[in-house]
């Protein structure tokens, strides 16, 4: 059967948006690995299991850009045959990989919910556990974004440079910032009485 694809949109280039810091919620594109079916494997390595992130800006002129990112979550130590063997100078790779990938996920709560990233409390401690690697899509947290330059057959995109957490000059003031999706800030107070 043939597809004529004559009426479907043409393909634009890809445009960057200027470096600077944008809130963004993030969305995630599961590829059904791990426990819960959020992780894909490395394109490069099939033992690295990563979060494939779209965040999108909120708000502002640049609303609705896409900003795509991977997160290193963990490594498949398993027995599998059908994956190669870890060779003790990619395990320490990878094991870098996955201390970033846990520190970028840990920034992007503490932003969300303006968490001070030095406070250990017990209280802070139990905020920043999740049931599951679902609790981080639709989160909406504020990051430093900077453009990529172009190279060999890839051309300019934007990219996470950071996390802006409380306590960073570009993390907006409590009045200015935006409650995370799905927050209502109305049910913040105690009632009166």
């Amino acid at each position: 059967m043939p597809i004529n694809l004559n009426d479907a949109p043409t393909q634009r280039d890809r445009e960057t948006i200027p470096d600077g810091a944008y809130q963004l919620r993030s969305t995630i594109i599961p590829y059904g690995c791990g426990d819960d079916g959020m992780l894909r494997r490395g394109t490069t390595n099939a033992r690295q299991l990563m979060i494939e992130f779209s965040h999108k800006v909120v708000g502002g002129e640049h609303d609705g850009t896409e900003i795509r990112d991977w997160v290193t979550v963990a490594i498949d130590e398993s027995s599998n045959g059908d994956l190669p063997p870890i060779k003790p100078e990619e395990r320490a790779k990878m094991q870098t990989s996955v201390r970033l990938g846990l520190t970028r996920l840990r920034a992007m709560l503490d932003s969300a919910y303006g968490l001070d990233p030095n406070d250990r409390s017990a209280e802070m401690e139990k905020r920043r556990t999740v049931e599951d690697y679902t609790g981080f899509d639709g989160l909406q947290f504020w990051a430093q974004i900077v453009t990529q330059p172009a190279s060999g057959k890839y051309g300019a995109s934007n990219r996470i440079d950071f996390v802006v957490v409380p306590g960073d000059p570009k993390y907006p003031e409590p009045s200015k910032a935006v409650a995370p999706y799905g927050h209502d800030p109305a049910f913040d107070d105690e009632a009166p009485f």
